[in-house]
């Protein structure tokens, strides 16, 4: 299989944010455009963390295209109030 090799472009946590909602990843998998999974998910325990609260969570949540191809790939922290949640098919916005 071939590789297709991307040029390497460096951008802070805003733009990375700023791209991912301008794509609207969020509003599409809602709408079954793309396919949500998440692929890791696990308690945080280091409580100086911003905001943590007991049952916060860690997670990297993949969203895939019809065709199966990467189209997005989230790593974020979650409170309880912001969790995703599979059985509501909703899936986070990055803020």
């Amino acid at each position: 299989m071939a590789e297709t090799s991307f040029p390497i472009i460096r951008v802070d946590e805003w733009e990375l944010r700023r791209i991912f909602n301008d794509l609207r990843i969020a509003d599409r998998a809602d709408r079954g455009e793309l396919r949500a999974e998440i692929k890791r998910s696990r308690p945080v325990t280091d409580t100086s963390i911003r905001n943590w609260v007991l049952g916060t969570l860690s997670q990297e949540v993949r969203y895939y295209d019809a065709e199966n191809n990467l189209v997005a790939k989230l790593t974020a922290i979650f409170g309880l109030m912001e969790l995703w949640r599979p059985a509501a098919n909703r899936t986070p916005s990055v803020l």
